[in-house]
């Protein structure tokens, strides 16, 4: 886990081939793509985890596929003194951390070129063990809990032998919160 002292968001623009294909459902995408390998592209954030729903296109209907999603998030933490107070001055800062899942589908799921896919990231737990952010003494057990995660970017990588690898990366413009991300706060592009 890598630690931060402030988050401040960073726009994320690489020199790539953009993608226009999603537009209606995962928000803009950069311009100039000839054809977009995913649709229907739906985020939902679980609470401390995020899954996707998409639809990938143009593969190969004899060679199986993976499929790997890497969610980046801000974790808000908190001490709790063994009497449960929040104490002001005892409390960490936020954490970035990485969340993932993959999946190897089935190249008899493939028809027509297209294969529907489902992911959800690991669920971060409720609380950090050991508490190493939090004071301690000797006597004393304190307790460090997450008190939210909010994603702030997705990278969906796909890879099929004999194919070239598609990674696709997606930015949230806001943190998400529990629920389904609007499509008008994520924008993509291929990498």
């Amino acid at each position: 886990m890598q630690r931060k002292q402030k988050y401040s968001k960073v726009r994320i623009s690489a020199a790539a081939v953009g993608i226009v294909g999603i537009l209606a459902s995962a928000g803009a995408f950069a311009a100039g793509a000839e054809k977009c390998p995913v649709r229907n592209l739906a985020f939902v954030d679980e609470g401390r985890s995020l899954s996707i729903d998409a639809e990938l296109l143009d593969l190969r209907e004899n060679r199986d596929v993976l499929v790997t999603m890497t969610a980046t998030a801000e974790v808000a933490l908190a001490c709790v003194s063994p009497s449960g107070n929040e104490p002001p001055g005892a409390q960490p800062d936020d954490l970035m951390v990485e969340l993932s899942d993959s999946k190897t589908y089935s190249k008899s799921r493939i028809v027509n070129g297209r294969l529907d896919i489902q992911l959800e990231t690991d669920a971060l737990g409720s609380k950090i063990a050991g508490a190493p952010d939090c004071p301690q003494c000797l006597y004393e057990e304190w307790t460090e809990t997450v008190e939210s995660v909010r994603f702030i970017e997705m990278t969906l990588t796909v890879r099929q032998v004999g194919r070239d690898t598609m990674v696709l990366l997606c930015s949230f413009d806001s943190p998400s919160k529990n629920g389904k991300v609007p499509s008008n706060d994520i924008t993509c592009e291929r990498l």
